[in-house]
């Protein structure tokens, strides 16, 4: 077998049809379905009765996290590639064909694409922008430049997955920490320059991603910084530390912006950016954000 798409899933059973929906219309069928039942405390298991997909296993577990989730998916994989698919996201019908054809050509242990952003209300964008540069380190190219690698674009050679695994302690950055520590181990990376999945990142309320955690964003740093390069550590300050801290720590966030601007950590765009999400509240940036993606999208591309 190919692929094993690994979900997790928590608390998202309306969800359901329309994903598996979109699995059984892919162009490529040699691959199963794990989806990891993550404590929902909803009917997942009457919406799942409701559904035939003969290729579905379905494990459950106690609440424990996305991380501990998509490892447990690992574990149980039996494809050669794991295809991380979240909840919330969908492939598109070539996802899984585009990256069994990458895979014969290139032999990459390691792919992700580009997916486009749904934020509702009419707003979408490609993320990321572009795939790395030949001479730029993976990690300049995540941190420095903020290029993001998010799950459900990510394909793993299933032995690699199993060997670096996701942080289940982490709450914010797995998808971060978990690319880089793959890169680190050696992964071959190869970048598909098409939009294959739709990222949906519509709703604030009640996400991890929408909560500033200063804690967890000074945890990450004192474990892994000592593994980046100088522009890398300081790109990390200034475009994800500095948001964590901005609203209790405004002077202290705007130093690393500075910090990492002197350094090369960042461009002077990219500070600036960084400086406004950092500074500004989310319920005046979010929409900011979202008014320049409708006026900067074609239509074509919404």
């Amino acid at each position: 077998m190919m692929f094993s798409v690994v979900i997790p899933i928590h608390n998202r059973a309306h969800l359901v049809g329309p994903l598996l929906k979109s699995l059984a219309a892919k162009s490529f069928d040699d691959f199963e379905i794990v989806m990891v039942d993550d404590g929902s405390t909803d009917d997942l298991e009457a919406a799942l009765a409701a559904l035939t997909e003969p290729r579905l296993r379905l494990i459950r577990q106690a609440n424990a996290g996305g991380g501990a989730a998509r490892n447990a998916g690992i574990d149980a994989a039996r494809g050669r590639y794991v295809a991380f698919l979240d909840s919330d996201d969908v492939f598109l019908p070539n996802k899984l064909e585009r990256m069994a054809a990458a895979i014969a050509a290139t032999g990459a242990t390691m792919l992700f694409s580009q997916a486009r952003v749904e934020r509702g209300d009419g707003a979408s964008g490609i993320k990321p922008t572009r795939g790395p540069h030949p001479d730029e380190a993976f990690e300049d190219y995540l941190l420095v430049a903020r290029q993001p690698v998010q799950s459900s674009t990510l394909v793993v050679e299933t032995g690699l997955a199993r060997r670096v695994r996701f942080d289940p302690a982490l709450r914010k950055f797995q998808d971060i920490d978990f690319a880089l520590r793959l890169a680190q181990m050696g992964a071959r990376l190869h970048f598909v320059p098409e939009v294959l999945s739709i990222w949906t990142d519509s709703t604030v309320e009640g996400r991890v991603g929408s909560r500033r955690d200063p804690k967890q964003a000074y945890d990450w740093l004192d474990r892994h910084g000592h593994t980046l390069g100088r522009r890398a550590f300081h790109g990390f300050r200034a475009n994800l530390l500095s948001y964590e801290i901005g609203s209790v720590q405004p002077f202290r966030a705007s130093y690393y912006i500075g910090a990492a601007l002197l350094a090369g950590g960042v461009s002077p765009r990219r500070a600036a950016h960084s400086q406004v999400r950092a500074l500004l509240p989310q319920r005046f940036y979010r929409p900011l954000v979202d008014w320049w993606l409708r006026f900067t999208t074609p239509r074509s591309r919404r």
